[in-house]
């Protein structure tokens, strides 16, 4: 038997041991959790704002960068071009016509046995003479025209020059804007790793991060700042003056416009410089080159020697011509022909070199663009998977790792940088098809890009959706934002009631950005009876505060009313005042109106609506047949295609898949892309329903 005290030690001794291990179970775990919600803390605002890219953009910064002067630089083609413009204003002047003069003294002339008149001491000429052909007007007109002919080329062979000029000072200046934003991405990177690093070492000690997840940091880190030395040592050795107007992210991506760029092939200055070269070979071998012409008139003085020395004064008249012997002129002209010819095919020949390179160059942006537009596509799953995350953390599920979520972001940080580079090597592309594009002074040739959205099949369409008030009630904020986001919803029409017991919920889980369009409803069918229903509008919007707004929506449906049938068209003319006196208001209040309308209001009153409207959405309820919803709004499609937007009630409808479905038939049939679905909670209900497999 064990005596009591040993086994009272031994208990005692049991219970500290066990104490010891669970404390350091328990103080691990606790570690743990709080670098998490540390880590957690870190990487949420990267979660909540991940940044858009833009493929339009401004079309004016882009041709800047194609056609950047850093400074000017004297050019031999430049001074030719003043003095056979300048030779050209000379030779215009010239008539050809001369004045001259000569005067004759004789020396010991003998007084004897001279016959009268035939010899004289002296003598004076003055007179006029013209060149009419060769070397006179008409040469000197057609020189005129050659040196202006050349003028011309040369300006254009300037341009072209300049083009060459100035490339690696635009080819520089390209690669130096493309690496500033290059280094402002890698800086964001630089500062996500290292506000991480530290976290992802304390779970290493704790052994919840395993030593290669740990080195991807260190090498992530190593890489990055390997990239800023590269991108700052170029930079570095720039040395002229940056456009401070072009904003790499602002700058379109485009794509080659392949007919006009075969059409500035055949541009109608390349066929200018044609028709110049043919008519400078006209001019070098014209028939007036080889015949002389000329008139003169002298007045002629006298004084004679002899018995009977006297003076004479008399005016002579005379036209002379010459000409070369037939033999050789047209070997002469043959020669200049053949001089024309040389320089008529160096041009040929190096516009068929250049449409060559051109299509080559042309291939290579292409290839460039398809890797751009693989990669952007990449970086979509990358977005969904932050949307994911960022769900996860909103709801503070134990399954959100900040250190995978900031592996997320990095790995999406990465891709942007890729996608940088791309687009760097697309202009500097474009550059060198802009330089060799002959005589191009623009970007006629290239097209704003066209990317797919493969991440949505039912992309080709621009689909918002009604909020009432139930929806906002019954789902947090940070649901229906990653709700509309997941859906591509990108306009809000968010009913605001007059009196509001829910208006911060209301709006503070709509982004403030440009992303999403806000339109708010006012609905209230009695408006149409009201004398000023502007004051009604401005009571119920000061229930929104200060915040951004793109359009006023009413829902005014007088059609409701149980006298319709009988008092349409004096309803109707009601609804047109009471929505030219609200037009005014969203005038003086910079916003857009726009209405919600049945698709049977009469087709006159209804074209009328669409005058004073931005926008009309047809709430094609009910009668949801593509025939008769595109009979009902062809009339309007003409004029106002741009406003038309078709409303869809999922109560009309089995399942989500067949509400899409007949969007996209819709849209087939219709043309109309803009779409609106009633509403926010009856489509979650409908998509539960559809997972679930159920009839709506």
């Amino acid at each position: 038997m064990i005596k009591t005290p040993i086994k009272f030690s031994i208990i005692i001794l049991i219970l500290l041991l066990f104490s010891t291990f669970t404390h350091a179970q328990i103080t691990p775990e606790n570690e743990v959790r709080k670098i998490i919600e540390k880590a957690t803390v870190v990487i949420s605002p990267y979660l909540d704002t991940v940044p858009q890219l833009q493929t339009g953009g401004n079309s004016t910064a882009a041709f800047s960068l194609m056609n950047r002067t850093v400074f000017k630089r004297s050019s031999s083609s430049q001074f030719l071009s003043e003095y056979n413009l300048q030779k050209s204003e000379v030779l215009k002047k010239d008539w050809g016509v001369d004045l001259n003069a000569n005067y004759i003294e004789n020396i010991n002339v003998p007084s004897e046995n001279v016959i009268d008149n035939s010899i004289y001491n002296r003598r004076a000429q003055i007179g006029v003479e013209w060149d009419i052909l060769k070397n006179g007007l008409v040469e000197n007109r057609k020189e005129a025209q050659y040196f202006a002919n050349k003028a011309y080329l040369d300006d254009k062979y300037l341009m072209e020059e300049e083009k060459d000029r100035y490339f690696l000072d635009r080819w520089n200046h390209i690669i130096f804007l493309f690496n500033q934003e290059k280094l402002k991405l890698l800086s964001v990177r630089e500062g996500l790793i290292n506000e991480q690093i530290d976290f992802a070492r304390s779970l290493f000690f704790l052994k919840h991060l395993s030593k290669e997840e740990l080195l991807k940091y260190e090498s992530t880190l190593a890489e990055i700042k390997g990239l800023k030395n590269l991108y700052n040592s170029y930079n570095d050795q720039y040395f002229y003056d940056v456009d401070s107007t072009v904003f790499i992210n602002e700058l379109p991506l485009y794509d080659i416009n392949y007919e006009a760029l075969v059409n500035s092939f055949n541009s109608p200055i390349a066929d200018t410089i044609k028709m110049i070269l043919e008519e400078q070979l006209a001019l070098r071998t014209h028939w007036s080159k080889n015949f002389s012409v000329n008139t003169f008139a002298r007045y002629n003085t006298y004084d004679l020697a002899g018995v009977s020395a006297t003076k004479r004064n008399f005016f002579t008249f005379g036209l002379g011509l010459s000409m070369p012997l037939p033999v050789n002129i047209k070997a002469k002209n043959k020669l200049e022909e053949i001089q024309q010819k040389i320089e008529y095919s160096k041009y040929t020949d190096e516009s068929y070199i250049r449409e060559k390179n051109i299509l080559n160059l042309t291939y290579e942006y292409r290839y460039k663009l398809k890797q751009y537009i693989q990669l952007y596509q990449k970086r979509r799953v990358y977005e969904e998977r932050v949307r994911k995350l960022r769900i996860l953390k909103n709801g503070q599920s134990m399954a959100f790792n900040p250190i995978k979520a900031n592996q997320t972001i990095n790995e999406l940080l990465s891709i942007d940088l890729e996608l940088i580079d791309l687009k760097q090597n697309l202009y500097l592309n474009l550059l060198k098809i802009y330089s060799e594009l002959p005589y191009a002074d623009s970007l006629d040739f290239v097209k704003n890009a066209n990317i797919p959205n493969y991440a949505d099949t039912y992309n080709n369409v621009s689909k918002g959706i009604y909020v009432w008030t139930d929806a906002i009630r019954n789902y947090s904020g940070y649901f229906l934002e990653e709700y509309a986001e997941l859906y591509n919803l990108n306009t809000l029409v968010i009913v605001q009631p007059k009196n509001d017991t829910l208006q911060e919920e209301r709006y503070n889980w709509i982004p403030k950005s440009d992303s999403i369009r806000l339109e708010i409803m006012v609905g209230n069918n009695q408006l149409i009876f009201h004398d000023n229903p502007n004051e009604y509008i401005d009571l119920v919007l000061s229930n929104i505060g200060k915040r951004k707004i793109n359009a006023l929506h009413l829902d005014v449906e007088p059609h409701v009313f149980d006298d319709w049938q009988e008092k349409k068209v004096e309803y109707l003319q009601q609804y047109l005042v009471m929505l030219k006196k609200v037009r005014v208001y969203c005038d003086q209040q910079g916003i857009e109106l726009t209405v919600s309308i049945p698709l049977h209001y009469i087709e006159e009153y209804t074209m009328q609506i669409f005058e004073i409207s931005d926008k009309v959405y047809f709430m094609a309820y009910e009668n949801i047949k593509i025939d008769y919803i595109a009979r009902k709004i062809t009339p309007f499609l003409e004029d106002y295609k741009s406003k038309v937007v078709i409303a869809l009630r999922t109560n009309d409808f089995t399942n989500r898949i067949a509400l899409e479905e007949h969007i996209q038939l819709l849209k087939n049939a219709s043309t109309v892309s803009n779409f609106v679905i009633h509403d926010m909670e009856s489509l979650i209900e409908l998509d539960k329903k559809t997972l679930l497999n159920e009839e709506y």
